[in-house]
């Protein structure tokens, strides 16, 4: 009887500490399948002839789609659009103020 309750504490307790981990894991999977569609910062800053400081503006504001994968932030590339010139001057004088 109590060897069946300490059974099941255990496991409880040991599927509450792997619940997270599958989760992360099951996250990391899908970002390396879909490798080609998540790139780094850096990547879609250099896609779009801008800054990592415009792009981190850029996913805080919403228009582009990011991610965070494990430590790192993933942008969908699919989320890139270069940006007419009025929203460059406009971003450029938004940064100034």
């Amino acid at each position: 009887m109590i060897e069946d309750a300490i059974a099941r504490i255990v496991a409880d307790a040991v599927r509450g500490a792997v619940a997270p981990l599958a989760a992360e894991v099951a996250q990391l999977r899908r970002a390396l399948d879909d490798r080609d569609r998540w790139i780094t910062r850096a990547d879609a800053a250099g896609r779009l002839g801008v800054s990592l400081d415009t792009i981190d503006r850029s996913i805080v504001d919403g228009s582009i789609v990011a991610q965070r994968v494990g430590r790192a932030v993933r942008v969908d590339a699919a989320s890139l659009v270069p940006a007419s010139e009025a929203e460059i001057t406009r971003m450029a004088h938004g940064a100034r103020s």
